[in-house]
């Protein structure tokens, strides 16, 4: 709600005497008032005659009770002076209301024109808002009881101030499309570069292709996907896009392979690190992000489609929907994405058919929540959400039932996370249980007896917060698989209230995707920073730019700009093209890790000054951990390494020491495999907490 302030400016000049003069006095708050009516007062004022001097300075911010208390005498050259003032008040309150930013995008015209000085000393557009004013405004009352100043006093109804500001609209813009062409017709074009209301005319190749989709919609281990990659394997050609390097692996590796019923089939495997091509293979197994658009193929997969609504990459899933050029197209996803996909579809006008699918195998919420450790059984999976937390369970459960205890989490490198599911699987089924983040959701097949929430709490990177009840799902649903030693699965929790909330999540449907997310390609970035040269915007304020400026509609939101953000910011400075600092924005690395960034700007400057990027000494020591705090830089080292070997497949010319970083990424891996079986690193967490304990006692 806007604070009630005074706003003069002369209406048309009706000459009454040599010296008078009309002046509006009105609420700046043409927005309603909840529960008040916004006034406006008529004044006519007299020079020649006696009054008392009140400026109309000291009558600004009052309110109505005081302004009838005081008497008023405004010279012409006051009154002029007041109107621009006030005139620019009212521009100012113009900018910031939403309903007239959308109103200003509408008709092409930049919101920083009401900035524009000259606006508040232009006459004419003064006295077309007036009359606006007086338009609107109906008399309710005449006169004060001060005989000697005549006066009207007019009000606007609740609903009217809004009416007054949207009539003013057209005024204001007319005047500025007539008043500053060459900068409307510039911003015309900035907002064509940046209109993403219709993302499925970006794509030509798939759109002279009459598509047919098959949605196939069911829980996890309903055997959906199963079921597209036997259309895949039927194909001529064919195309498997996956969330995650682990699952893009996997199905270049199955189809290549083969099995008792299905014959080989080339693949070529296809993700941000790496290509391995196969000869003759007409099949590509790759990360989302990595679907080439521009391939005609007769067979296409898109798996976790539900992923369409995810705040950071959702965007490669609509690019993957709308842009893939095949002839039957396959989407695999839980109920949450139905509806989402059938409006993209009638976007495309692709026919559409939609498979439905029940778990192979029972799923049952357990009544009891898990009250001691002796209570833990072969084939269980406790979830935890942080690392330190994760390895507390490991030490207490080994150190207490005498199971083992496979690990993983999002911070181990995926070959890593791969080892210890194989390890938890195929080892002696007697002794090994399996502690993990929500990692366990996507991308590992695991033979899980029980699912064991220690929270639903989680740190999103941001904040902490419960997980949403899609989160749940994916996870507890990983319990139990179709033809393996536990096909029957089981949910628990440790605390009684988690176990409450799983139990209702699981009886309940899931709230459906609302919109598909969307991100500028490096083209339209191209374009939107040649066409804001002029301005001299910085690269990161060119994303703060494109998203006030966007255009989509209710069908699509923007992905966020965040972390793409955090790395523009840290190379804008350098001599670089915009499409080299696009891909570097796109370049995996977490800035929140000081190890991480420092090698990125590294990276940047090298390639931007040297035109050849080689590691440093400290990024080739690879040493075997023994403790916490080796195996943090480990997996920092990795990281670094695995940043480089995808910056190599895109600049190749200057990112040489592609093998040392593959070698050295290789000798990461099995050290911490090694780290993760060691006794050390149990003995090292438990100095840790000792130390932790110690510490909390003292502060105490």
């Amino acid at each position: 709600m806007f604070k009630s302030s005074l706003l003069t400016f002369p209406a048309l000049k009706t000459v009454v005497g040599a010296q008078d003069q009309y002046t509006v006095v009105f609420s700046s708050a043409w927005r309603r008032l909840l529960g008040k009516s916004t006034v406006l007062y008529y004044f006519s004022t007299d020079e020649s005659r006696e009054l008392d001097s009140c400026s109309a300075k000291q009558a600004y911010g009052e309110n109505k009770s005081g302004i009838d208390k005081l008497n008023f005498a405004v010279t012409n050259e006051e009154s002029n002076k007041l109107s621009s003032k006030y005139l620019k008040q009212i521009l100012k309150l113009v900018k910031r209301e939403d309903i007239t930013k959308e109103y200003f995008q509408s008709r092409g015209i930049p919101t920083s024109l009401l900035e524009v000085r000259n606006a508040c000393k232009d006459e004419q557009l003064q006295r077309n808002l007036a009359s606006v004013v007086n338009k609107y405004a109906t008399d309710c009352s005449s006169t004060k009881n001060d005989d000697r100043i005549p006066k009207k006093t007019t009000i606007l109804s609740e609903g009217e101030g809004d009416k007054v500001t949207m009539a003013c609209l057209p005024i204001i813009a007319k005047y500025l499309e007539d008043k500053y062409p060459k900068q409307v017709h510039a911003h015309h074009r900035i907002l064509k570069v940046v209109d993403f209301s219709h993302p499925e005319d970006w794509y030509p190749l798939a759109r002279e292709i009459k598509r047919r989709i098959i949605l196939h919609i069911g829980p996890t281990n309903s055997g959906k996907t199963h079921a597209a990659l036997e259309a895949l394997r039927a194909a001529q050609s064919g195309i498997y896009c996956g969330p995650l390097r682990l699952l893009a692996w996997e199905i270049h590796e199955r189809l290549n392979k083969g099995d008792e019923s299905h014959q080989c089939v080339p693949c070529d495997l296809l993700t941000g690190q790496e290509q391995t091509d196969i000869p003759d293979a007409q099949h590509i197994s790759c990360t989302i992000e990595m679907a080439p658009v521009h391939r005609r193929f007769q067979v296409g997969v898109i798996d976790e489609i539900q992923l369409l609504g995810d705040n950071e990459r959702a965007w490669a899933w609509t690019r993957a929907l709308l842009g893939l050029a095949v002839e039957e197209l396959h989407l695999c996803g839980d109920p949450s994405s139905e509806n989402i996909v059938r409006k993209l579809i009638n976007r495309t006008q692709d026919s559409l058919s939609v498979q439905y699918y029940e778990r192979l195998s029972s799923l049952t919420v357990e009544e009891d929540r898990l009250t001691s450790l002796q209570q833990l059984q072969a084939g269980d999976c406790l979830v935890a959400f942080s690392k330190a937390d994760l390895f507390k369970w490991k030490v207490d459960i080994e150190r207490e039932t005498g199971l083992k205890c496979s690990v993983i989490y999002g911070g181990l490198p995926p070959e890593v996370r791969r080892q210890q599911s194989m390890l938890f699987n195929h080892s002696n089924r007697s002794d090994r249980i399996l502690v993990a983040t929500d990692a366990i959701g996507m991308g590992l097949n695991l033979n899980i007896r029980r699912v064991i929430f220690s929270s639903l709490l989680k740190f999103d990177g941001k904040e902490v917060c419960s997980l949403s009840p899609s989160q749940v799902r994916q996870i507890g649903g990983r319990a139990g698989r179709f033809g393996s030693l536990f096909p029957d699965g089981l949910i628990t929790a440790v605390n009684q209230e988690d176990l409450e909330y799983i139990r209702e999540t699981f009886s309940k449907k899931l709230a459906p995707v609302p919109q598909a997310g969307l991100f500028p390609s490096a083209d339209k970035v191209q374009l939107f920073a040649e066409e804001k040269a002029a301005s001299r915007s910085s690269f990161s304020m060119i994303w703060d730019e494109m998203a006030n400026l966007a255009r989509v509609d209710g069908t699509f939101f923007l992905c966020s700009f965040d972390d793409v953000k955090a790395r523009a910011q840290v190379i804008e400075d350098l001599p670089l093209s915009i499409e080299t600092k696009y891909t570097l924005c796109m370049c995996p690395v977490d800035m929140g890790i000081p190890k991480q960034s420092v090698a990125f700007a590294e990276f940047s400057r090298e390639l931007a000054f040297e035109g050849c990027v080689r590691l440093t000494k400290a990024m080739r020591q690879v040493y075997p951990a023994e403790n916490w705090k080796d195996m943090n830089d480990l997996e920092s080292t990795y990281k670094i390494l695995d940043m480089y070997l995808w910056l190599a497949q895109r600049f190749r010319d200057a990112f040489v020491d592609i093998e040392n970083a593959t070698m050295l990424r290789t000798k990461c891996c099995r050290v911490l495999q090694n780290c993760l079986n060691s006794r050390n690193l149990t003995k090292s967490f438990d100095l840790k907490k000792s130390q932790l304990s110690k510490r909390k006692k003292k502060w105490k």
